[in-house]
């Protein structure tokens, strides 16, 4: 910039004027300098003021800014877009082993990371379960999140959130549902007309007129009433004797009033003929025996078969036979001998073993040789045998039953079972006379837990 001033001279007369056109230029250049320093300044704050940048910025909407090939400058250039989520710069570099989280801020607020979606992983809740074990989740004062705090179980019914308050005034009442069915609350037992049975509202009204008798449940079975009482013996009712003592083996009778029932003596009969299932009379029955009437209704009176004293025998022989007989017996009669032979029913004989504890794999339970003269007989399937065991077993545990060495039947506890079952295909016969003899054994594994085992074998000795 060039300023041209007018210069002074000795005597010169125009000095006021010339002083004022140098004021007013450089004034001028001052203004001009001002001007084009302020541009050239707001023009050194922007991008596209810069030596190596671009010089506009038309045509270049949405571009990056690049390093030129020729690395002397910058250029705009077009973006490369991410192709996926993990491809960002402030996003985690791969999905593996995340699957199921969720995405959120870091800590540093600076990019996303994945996330558990557990309870401790929300942004309200606890961040660790450390050191709070069966304590509840309550809201923080502040009301800013959630928290774990201990449980605070209430001292008394009163603390409850859903009971009544206090206990004043509340004396002889009891606890109901309220009405509204969301808490419960103290009631007067009874109903409005005061603190007596009559007062309740599925009771009688009066007891007048009810003297004697007993509450039962109404025919409707909504309420009560008062009704004659039933009695529940002999003795309870009215028109009958009010005790037994002293009444043995009497009878009962109509009273001579004929308005109850009352107890008299049994009429004993004071003779065979005064039976009612015997002969009336004695008169023309001299030497007559009494006998079973043909048609089986009661006693008559009958001739002897023969003069043979042996029929009288017989007859007697006959009633003992059959008295025999009514007690289980089997009796033969010879009677040229006249003799009887009596052979008794099969008796029980039974064979019984105590094991304490766990019995030892392939171990004897039981070796019992049969007394000479017996014979025993254990029926097929060792009916009414029994064994039991305290401790059940914890699989199936067979025994092995033998006689004289050789397998003849099976006692079997099934898994945790504590009752034995048995199998025999036929019946076991053991003669004591020729030596036989019954044996158990245990299977070759013990079983677990099958102990403390008591059995008794049945069977019948026919001699």
């Amino acid at each position: 910039m060039t300023i041209a001033l007018q210069r002074f001279v000795n005597g010169d007369t125009a000095y006021i004027g010339k002083h004022n056109s140098n004021a007013s230029a450089i004034e001028t250049a001052i203004n001009s300098l001002e001007s084009a320093v302020a541009a050239q300044v707001a023009a050194a704050g922007k991008f596209l003021a810069l030596t190596d940048a671009p010089g506009s910025y038309v045509g270049s909407a949405n571009k990056v800014v690049t390093v030129k090939a020729t690395e002397d400058g910058l250029q705009f250039s077009d973006a490369a877009a991410p192709s996926s989520f993990v491809g960002l710069s402030d996003t985690p570099a791969a999905f593996t082993a995340h699957a199921g989280q969720r995405v959120e801020v870091n800590g540093t607020e600076d990019a996303l990371v994945f996330v558990d979606n557990g309870f401790l992983n929300l942004g309200d809740t606890p961040t660790d379960y450390g050191g709070h074990g069966t304590k509840l989740i309550a809201v923080k004062s502040d009301e800013s999140g959630v928290e774990f705090v201990a449980a605070s179980a209430p001292s008394s019914l009163l603390g409850l959130s859903d009971t009544p308050a206090a206990f004043t005034s509340q004396g002889g009442k009891v606890l109901a549902v309220n009405v509204t069915e969301d808490a419960v609350e103290f009631i007067d037992i009874v109903g409005a007309t005061g603190g007596t049975f009559l007062g309740l509202t599925d009771t009688p009204a009066a007891f007048t007129g009810e003297a004697g008798n007993a509450l039962v449940v109404n025919a409707t079975e909504d309420g009560v009433d008062f009704a004659p009482i039933v009695p529940t013996s002999f003795l309870a009712l009215s028109d009958t004797p009010a005790a037994y003592t002293g009444l043995a083996y009497k009878l009962l009778m109509i009273n001579g009033d004929e308005d109850g029932i009352e107890v008299t003596d049994a009429a004993t009969p004071t003779s065979f003929i005064g039976l009612t299932d015997s002969p009336g009379s004695y008169a023309g029955q001299g030497g007559r025996f009494v006998q079973v009437a043909g048609d089986a209704s009661g006693l008559t009176f009958v001739d002897i078969v023969s003069g043979d004293i042996s029929d009288i025998s017989e007859t007697i022989q006959d009633v003992v036979a059959a008295a025999l007989i009514g007690a289980g017996l089997t009796v033969g009669y010879d009677d040229p001998s006249g003799q009887i032979t009596i052979t008794l029913p099969a008796q029980p004989y039974v064979m019984g073993t105590t094991i304490n504890g766990k019995p030892a794999a392939n171990s004897r339970l039981l070796y019992h040789p049969v007394p000479g003269g017996i014979t025993a007989t254990i029926p097929a399937g060792m009916t009414n045998t029994r064994f039991e065991a305290s401790t059940a077993a914890t699989a199936q545990t067979d025994f092995d039953v033998q006689k004289n060495g050789v397998s003849v039947g099976t006692i079997r506890f099934a898994a945790a079972g504590t009752v034995a079952t048995f199998i025999a295909a036929s019946a076991i016969t053991l003669d004591g006379s020729a030596g036989d003899y019954l044996e158990v054994f245990a299977p070759g594994t013990q079983d677990a837990t099958l102990s403390d085992i008591g059995g008794s074998i049945y069977s019948t000795r026919a001699s």
